[in-house]
């Protein structure tokens, strides 16, 4: 139920900052004739409602004009919800992450019921895509209003992740999980162990029964107590479902960090003035490592700078032969696009008449990008490779070797398709300021030092 003058405030962004809410009197006229029994209700029944101007608005027997104020009543609604959305998030997450209501605004709240058909609004399309028999347009806009894409971009920038701890845990996969355990956090392989355990009882409990119950595409909601303990008489120790609760809570934070830094999102952050976090720090002990853990160490340092050389060199060679193809004009548009989106943040829309181009679509055929971090992939693997067959060899011997070459291929693909897929990710944001994936600084700085940005 909602009051039913959200079906005649119009709500927009204000010139001078804010928002504004505006009566539209042809809205308000228009909803009054078609709910004359609802002219005294306080409140007025969405479901039925919406489903009457869904099909005013869709019908070839309803004149023209009355289908556009049908729908200008649910975009005025849609816009009022829209506010809402951001109103909450900003009271969720803004004191914590250093935002307003007022930053969310410009990215959803585009509408201006001015029929342009060149442009498709926020509103505009959260209405083209609402079905009232699966969902109330209160729902379906929260919905559409935490996926756009924009909006996501700029809680990322702030270390925001709009997903549930319960989706995370959801569509993460226990060799993903693995890798970042090993290799970026460095656990003991117990530890390890028991983490995937944990995983997998939850895949098992959690995941089968929301496809059991045919709930896959709906919203995650918190394990339920008897899931709890399912997933508890699952794992091999004994632990509480309140355990469990929380072992599950603390694995999600860090995919969840971990998904922020990937995408270039703000880290979490601890003041050097915390006398606390100094005094926790200068209290952890100094770990002791035995001979086989100082050797996987230094070959994870060294095997780190390798991957970024050979990242750099691939770049490098890539980019030469692409250039070696195109006539002077066109390499010069095609590095010089390279840049004002990698290295200054520009979105091709804003990059085409910089490079005398009229589209969008023509910035993106110009630059070819899929394909481009295609060809540096296959480049880096190939240089990545021989180095850490030459590194195994001090560690293993000849038979184990040679099963090691079987394999090695394919983990080197998946880790420089991670560094592919982040890049591709973050392209798809407008940020405004330089890039942060490892792919984006190694091409900027292979621009600079060329000359070409």
């Amino acid at each position: 139920m909602s009051p039913p003058s959200r079906y005649w405030t119009f709500i927009s962004i204000h010139p001078a900052g804010g928002y504004r809410a505006e009566i539209r009197p042809e809205c308000q006229f228009f909803f009054q004739d078609c709910f004359p029994d609802d002219r005294t209700l306080e409140e007025v029944p969405d479901g039925r409602v919406q489903k009457e101007l869904i099909e005013l608005s869709q019908s070839p027997k309803v004149p023209a004009r009355e289908r556009h104020l049908a729908a200008f009543c649910l975009r005025c609604f849609i816009s009022d919800q829209i506010l809402q959305v951001c109103t909450q998030l900003a009271a969720q997450f803004g004191s914590h992450h250093g935002f307003t209501c007022a930053d969310l605004l410009p990215y959803v709240l585009n509408d201006d019921l001015r029929l342009r058909s060149h442009f498709v609004s926020v509103g505009q399309e959260i209405l083209h895509s609402f079905e009232p028999h699966r969902s109330n347009l209160s729902t379906w806009t929260a919905r559409k209003v935490k996926q756009n894409r924009e909006l996501n971009g700029f809680l990322l920038e702030q270390g925001v992740y709009l997903i549930s701890d319960w989706a995370i845990l959801n569509d993460t996969r226990s060799r993903s999980l693995e890798r970042l355990l090993r290799e970026v956090h460095l656990q003991s392989e117990p530890s390890i162990q028991q983490t995937l355990q944990l995983l997998a009882s939850y895949h098992a409990i959690y995941r089968h029964d929301r496809l059991r119950d045919n709930q896959a595409g709906k919203t995650c909601q918190p394990p339920t107590p008897e899931q709890l303990c399912q997933i508890a008489d699952r794992l091999p120790e004994s632990i509480t479902p309140q355990a469990v609760l929380k072992r599950l809570q603390d694995l999600a934070d860090l995919l969840r960090q971990h998904r922020i830094d990937r995408r270039g999102g703000a880290p979490k952050l601890a003041s050097l003035d915390d006398q606390e976090a100094q005094q926790q720090i200068a209290n952890l002990p100094t770990p002791e490592l035995g001979e086989a853990e100082q050797e996987q160490a230094a070959f994870l340092t060294d095997f780190q700078k390798q991957f970024t050389k050979c990242l750099e060199q691939a770049i490098v060679q890539v980019m030469q032969h692409w250039i070696d193809r195109q006539s002077p004009q066109s390499a010069h548009q095609f590095t010089f696009a390279l840049c004002l989106m990698h290295c200054k943040g520009l979105a091709m829309g804003a990059i085409a008449p910089l490079i005398q181009l009229k589209a969008q679509y023509q910035v993106s055929r110009l630059l070819k990008l899929k394909q481009l971090r295609a060809d540096i992939q296959r480049c880096m693997i190939s240089h990545l490779q021989p180095f850490v067959l030459h590194q195994a060899a001090f560690y293993t011997d000849a038979e184990r070797l040679h099963q090691l070459h079987q394999g090695i291929g394919t983990v080197l693909e998946e880790l420089v398709e991670d560094v592919m897929q982040e890049a591709a990710l973050e392209g798809n944001l407008v940020r405004g300021h330089p890039l942060k994936s490892r792919f984006a600084r190694s091409l900027c700085q292979y621009l600079h030092q060329t000359d070409r940005c």
